[in-house]
């Protein structure tokens, strides 16, 4: 609902052709590591390993041999199979019509943005596996082998250009996009650095007692005048500003200060707050996802009681 301020929701769609993955990078852990021109970790790669990959295909046996010895189609161990699969399925290019016609899959923007989803699958199903097979002892051997042999030299990188500890405080490089700004920003590159949160742009007077907080500013403020205050904050629906605990209209279309957060103080001294709260939206996707977990959870219950009444009736 709120995508509507931001760039990003100007387009109806994100889409960016070109963006697939194969199968053949679910079955392959090609990382180049030991090879000269190699840089960065594993993640620098789009695939989806050999390890995971394997652990698909003995989910996808054992959930064949579980169906013709018992019947068995709706059980947890089938349903995140089907997601594993979904999600491969979604990052191949026979899905590209459904990318350009279907506008929430299309604002997903890159395909293999579906790994994120798939990569949790794998360790569950195993799970499952581990659980069902006879021979507990060498499946655990042969994994941590396996993990060891693929994945410890992954875990560090090479290559790397050594830089200063600060140069990662500010991210300048990565500041050229706008698809997630709000519509009444501009380039975040043109908004000068500022050590100070708080600033008085008009009046006179001494901001003192300040607590920064990521969601929250409280301080108090000596105004010998009215005085104008920015908050090198970028505004977003939510944030309210209050005087002495009264509300305020908050302003972000000054031209000199392009959506950042600006207010007026009456001269005196006052104690501010300026707090991010909560909205409609988010407080409708916090009511749905309670509800959704209250449902998973009363799924769970039934379920156990349904078993335990079973068992029962049997004995």
């Amino acid at each position: 609902m709120e995508v509507k301020y931001l760039y990003y929701g100007s387009s109806d769609s994100h889409y960016t052709a070109g963006q697939f993955l194969s199968l053949r990078q679910y079955i392959s852990d090609t990382w180049r590591y030991f090879s000269e021109s190699d840089i960065g970790p594993r993640g620098h790669y789009h695939n989806g390993g050999i390890i995971e990959g394997l652990i698909l295909c003995f989910a996808i046996v054992h959930g064949f041999k579980t169906y013709i010895k018992k019947h068995i189609i709706i059980s947890p161990f089938n349903v995140f199979l089907c997601v594993g699969i979904v999600y491969i399925i979604f990052t191949l290019p026979i899905t590209e019509l459904l990318y350009l016609k279907w506008t929430l899959l299309g604002n997903i923007q890159h395909p293999w943005r579906m790994l994120t989803g798939y990569i949790i699958i794998p360790p569950i199903l195993f799970a499952f596996l581990f659980e069902a097979t006879h021979h507990k002892k060498v499946v655990l051997v042969i994994f941590i082998f396996a993990i060891a042999f693929f994945r410890f030299p992954q875990l560090y990188g090479k290559n790397y250009t050594d830089t200063p500890q600060k140069s990662f405080f500010e991210t300048y490089d990565n500041l050229h996009g706008t698809h997630m700004n709000t519509v009444w920003m501009g380039e975040v590159r043109d908004y000068p650095f500022k050590k100070e949160k708080i600033e008085i742009i008009e009046g006179r007077g001494s901001i003192s007692e300040q607590q920064i907080l990521n969601s929250s500013r409280r301080f108090k403020i000596n105004a010998l005048t009215q005085v104008t205050l920015v908050d090198h904050t970028f505004y977003f629906p939510g944030w309210k500003t209050f005087i002495d605990g009264v509300e305020i209209p908050i302003q972000f279309q000054d031209p000199a200060q392009r959506g950042v957060i600006t207010y007026q103080v009456p001269a005196g001294e006052s104690e501010i707050s300026t707090i991010f709260t909560r909205t409609k939206p988010r407080i409708l996707g916090e009511i749905i996802s309670i509800v959704s977990l209250t449902i998973i959870g009363l799924v769970i219950i039934l379920r156990q009681r349904i078993k335990l009444f079973i068992s029962h009736d049997t004995k």
